[in-house]
């Protein structure tokens, strides 16, 4: 839209993925998930952007069709944006497997999505935004489905599943039907997920993306400040950056 010499001032930072203090199998004895249940979880703030819509839709059917799993909305809902307590109860064959558990803490939060299966975080319409549960969903290795818009569209294709914002409903039950039957074919998503996370969005190389901004930001010269602050004047400082790191340090 605007061309290469803007394009060419704009660095993405990624959200970094943090770290759980959990494992799986911790985690699904704490909150009483049967070994043989496939845990299918959302999370955070259940507003209409999260596309329940399509979510439910596709769940009733494969339920119908003969999955069996447990849905659980790790987060509180917004009646006023979706009522999603009120949809899910509209669904008999869904509302029997599905528990929405209301606001959470982040050791709570942790322990839901390291116990899942499976992370549904749809968005559209999104703003651009990143989602914080979905990274630390990429960090605990668990195989993930997102919709292939805005920011979610610049996840690698073999770290998370890409949903189209058309028809979505239909091709989530195709997806899920597999994912579903093929424990094989969660793991390898998960497996791939956790690697993205260790490297592109681990805190070392999200700071790293930081600091080669702030650093490019400066011209290649020597920059000094004085400091004056509740009558203590401050020791002069110079940064360098005409090496391959900025130096900061005191002047005499």
């Amino acid at each position: 839209m605007h061309g290469d010499a803007a394009s060419a001032k704009i660095t993405v930072i990624p959200h970094f993925a943090k770290s759980l203090s959990v494992t799986s199998q911790q985690a699904r004895d704490e909150l009483g998930i049967e070994p043989n249940d496939i845990l299918v979880l959302t999370s955070g703030f259940a507003t209409k952007v999260k596309r329940f819509d399509w979510l439910i839709e596709a769940l009733d059917q494969l339920r119908q069709i003969g999955h069996r799993f447990r849905w659980i909305h790790a987060g509180e809902e917004r009646p006023d944006e979706f009522a999603l307590t009120e949809m899910i109860r509209a669904r008999p064959w869904l509302s029997e497997c599905c528990d929405v558990t209301g606001y959470l803490t982040d050791y709570q939060l942790d322990r839901y999505i390291a116990a899942a299966d499976i992370v549904v975080n749809l968005r559209f319409p999104s703003v651009g935004e990143s989602s914080g549960t979905l990274a630390r969903a990429f960090s605990a290795g668990r195989c993930c489905v997102v919709n292939d818009t805005a920011a979610y569209a610049e996840i690698p294709r073999d770290a998370v599943v890409h949903m189209p914002v058309f028809d979505t409903a239909p091709a989530l039950v195709r997806a899920l039907d597999q994912l579903l039957s093929d424990q094989e074919l969660r793991n390898t998503f998960g497996h791939r997920a956790r690697e993205f996370a260790r490297n592109a969005l681990s805190i070392e190389s999200v700071a790293k993306r930081f600091v080669d901004v702030i650093t490019a930001s400066f011209p290649h010269r020597t920059y000094t400040s004085r400091v004056k602050a509740a009558g203590r004047q401050w020791p002069r400082l110079e940064i360098f950056t005409d090496t391959d790191q900025p130096v900061l340090r005191r002047r005499p």
